[in-house]
C-alpha cells in the first residue's frame, strides 16, 4: 500500500511576523508621509476607521503600525492555517 504523503508546512509564526512587519512598515510609512506632506491623508483617514487612533500625526503613526502588525499577523496565520487545512484534506 502505498504511503500518504504528508501535506507541506509552514512556520506560520515566521510567516506571519514578516508580513505582519512588512504591512506595518508601509502602514508606518504612509503616516509619515501623510503627516509631513499631506500627500495620502486620506487613505490614512479611512484606514483610521478601522485602526482606530490611526491619523497624520506622528503619534497616530506609531498607533497605526501597531494595529497593521497586529491585523495583518493575525490575518497571514489565519491564511496558512486555511491553506494546511485544504491540504491536509488533499485539495
Amino acid at each position: 500500500m502505498a504511503k500518504k504523503k504528508k501535506a507541506e508546512r509552514f512556520n506560520k509564526k515566521r510567516w506571519a511576523l514578516a508580513g505582519g512587519l512588512w504591512w506595518g512598515l508601509a502602514a508606518l510609512l504612509l503616516g509619515l508621509i501623510a503627516t509631513f506632506t499631506g500627500y495620502g491623508s486620506e487613505v490614512v483617514a479611512l484606514m483610521g476607521t478601522v485602526y482606530l487612533g490611526y491619523s497624520a500625526t506622528l503619534f497616530g503613526s506609531l498607533i497605526g503600525t501597531v494595529w497593521a502588525i497586529v491585523d495583518m499577523f493575525i490575518g497571514v496565520w489565519l491564511l496558512l492555517w486555511i491553506y494546511e487545512k485544504l491540504a491536509d484534506c488533499g485539495i
